[in-house]
């Protein structure tokens, strides 16, 4: 995680929006971008309805 990133995490949790960290880097490019999915499913906001 970079200086910047902490920044942008530290500003948002200060507008009162809640940030999600989670450590991608045990993870295959396909396994995050299925966690990915899931979060956006979970969250109504994603594009694939019927891949879980």
């Amino acid at each position: 995680m970079t200086k910047d990133d902490e920044e942008l995490r530290s500003l948002l949790r200060k507008k009162g929006y809640r940030v999600l960290e989670l450590s991608y880097k045990n993870y295959s490019d396909r396994k995050r971008d299925e966690l990915y999915a899931q979060m956006l499913h979970c969250l109504g906001i994603g594009g694939d309805h019927d891949q879980f």
